[in-house]
């Protein structure tokens, strides 16, 4: 339940900046994996260390990191960028 809560949120910021600044989806292949990455790396160094147990601990380049970073700019960024684009006209 809070993934879809967080990625509900993580499409609502998107769509918001999207009001002000247009280039957001007239270029949605562009801006989206950069979205995508931007979500990654709050979602790892910001929200995980003070949500998770104190022991939680970053790996640098472990394959489960490359992976969850190429899934941010591959499948989610660029989902949320082209669902802005087609749902802001």
């Amino acid at each position: 339940m809070l993934h879809f809560f967080i990625a509900i949120g993580a499409a609502t910021v998107f769509y918001l900046l999207s009001r002000k600044l247009t280039f957001l989806v007239r270029q949605p292949l562009i801006w989206g994996p950069v979205f995508g990455a931007g979500i990654y790396f709050f979602m790892h160094y910001v929200v995980l260390p003070l949500a998770a147990n104190p022991r939680f601990r970053t790996t640098t380049l472990s394959v489960a990191t490359v992976s969850d970073f190429a899934v941010h700019m591959i499948l989610i960024g660029p989902s949320i960028a082209l669902a802005a684009r087609r749902f802001s006209r």
